[in-house]
């Protein structure tokens, strides 16, 4: 059994066509159960956690992914194309 274990982790500003909007980040936590949980914490392969950026309105996008994409990839980005993070 998996478990999906979502929080909400605040607001972060972007950049868009020129104009300051906010996303609200999530942090998305798999927990591996039974024996497979088990075994994965034995052969530290837990998958790591995802974060996603959300734009919230009436046209809800999500902005921004950082994490394993498959569950046990390496860790990757992807964007929505024309937005710009604060580092």
């Amino acid at each position: 059994m998996i478990r999906i274990l979502i929080s909400q982790e605040g607001e972060q500003p972007f950049q868009k066509a020129g104009q300051t909007l906010k996303a609200t980040v999530f942090r998305i936590h798999p927990e591996l159960g039974g024996i497979l949980g088990v075994i994965a914490k034995l052969l530290h392969l837990q998958p790591k956690d995802v974060t996603v950026w959300v734009l919230e309105g009436e046209q809800p996008a999500v902005v921004r992914v950082v994490g394993q994409q498959g569950g046990f990839g390496p860790v990757v980005s992807s964007e929505l194309e024309g937005t710009s993070f604060r580092k």
